[in-house]
């Protein structure tokens, strides 16, 4: 794999299917996104293994919260609910909780789809990529067409580390459902960290054509700018993304970076970086970043002040060179004046 570019982003991406449903998810350190499926027939909710997706809208969270408490006070037991309650609890990362609903909705129906789909997004969050395998081989004797198993097999191959494997498991779910989100955003990923540019933002054009307001896209499409030598485009979009995000750190970082490797603007980059270390609330990860930047930040603006001071003074030797030159010829041309008119009054004499 060839060198991963001076950039970040999220990773890991996988989709919730919550049909017959107009919102879902609640809050979580990951985050989900809800937005409607391509065919506008079920509510999708997208959320990245990664800490630091973009994903995540405050407003949505309270509304499912407060939908599954009420499932749960009702008590209802058809199968949408349970499946309402084994995604949700996913979202809040409650692993237990969701093989449990998985549970309940395998004792209606052995071969539920979607309970099996559950379950391998339980084994993935809790890292057991095995199992996940194994869940989605099982799951796909029932649908052997479901393109989000293969998406799924994908993340299970990528905690793996067995890149190739989940590029193809990607690029199957792909060619079964060509506008499946969660495959397009970790072919695109794939693609940025391996430094294919031009097909990451390609597969993030493709994102955002089903979901303008994708943010994970929108930050994949920004770093692609970047990459192609267009910083001042990326930083622009990154900044706008600032204003919604402004206390993600893989947003700042990312401006930081964009600022002092490509517009070599130390001043800029470090602005960022501070206001990543002023984050109430960040990953240690992130923090260890912020940290190595600022370090490397001073380095570069003491030695762009020490080149300042060399400039200066060598400008003063300059112009004290120039001042002593001109002094200099003056007197030269004083004294040949002077010579001359000598010269003039020895002949006038000698007359």
């Amino acid at each position: 794999m060839k060198k991963r570019m001076n950039a970040t982003i999220g990773s890991l991406f996988s989709t919730l299917l919550l049909a017959n449903f107009t919102m879902a998810a609640c809050q979580t350190t990951h985050a989900p996104v809800v937005m409607r499926s391509a065919d506008n027939k079920q509510v999708e909710v997208q959320i990245s293994l990664n800490k630091q997706s973009l994903m995540w809208d405050q407003s949505l969270g309270a509304e499912v919260s407060k939908k599954s408490m009420q499932i749960s006070k009702e008590r209802r037991s058809d199968l949408n609910s349970i499946h309402f309650l084994g995604e949700a609890a996913l979202l809040e990362r409650n692993t237990r909780s969701a093989n449990q609903q998985a549970k309940l909705m395998l004792n209606r129906d052995t071969k539920s789809e979607s309970a099996i789909k559950i379950q391998i997004k339980a084994a993935l969050i809790e890292q057991r990529p095995h199992a996940a395998l194994l869940l989605s081989d099982n799951a796909l004797d029932i649908a052997p067409q479901d393109a989000e198993i293969y998406s799924l097999k994908g993340l299970a191959h990528t905690q793996l580390g067995h890149p190739i494997i989940a590029k193809a498991m990607w690029t199957k779910a792909l060619s079964l459902d060509p506008l499946n989100i969660s495959s397009l955003m970790n072919l695109g990923v794939l693609f940025f960290n391996a430094g294919h540019v031009n097909k990451a933002g390609a597969h993030f054009d493709k994102v955002l054509a089903i979901v303008p307001r994708h943010q994970d896209a929108l930050m994949g499409k920004a770093l692609v700018h970047s990459a192609q030598g267009e910083p001042q485009h990326a930083l622009q979009a990154l900044k706008t993304l600032s204003t919604r995000y402004s206390d993600n750190p893989i947003v700042l970082e990312n401006i930081a970076n964009i600022a002092k490797e490509h517009l070599k603007d130390y001043q800029l980059a470090m602005k960022y970086v501070e206001k990543i270390l002023a984050l109430k609330k960040t990953d240690r990860k992130s923090l260890e970043s912020a940290v190595a930047i600022k370090q490397e930040l001073k380095k570069r603006l003491a030695a762009e002040e020490t080149q300042l001071s060399d400039e200066s003074l060598r400008e003063m030797a300059d112009a004290s060179a120039t001042s002593h030159a001109l002094s200099s010829g003056h007197a030269r041309n004083h004294m040949s004046l002077d010579d001359s008119n000598e010269i003039a009054r020895l002949e006038e004499s000698i007359k």
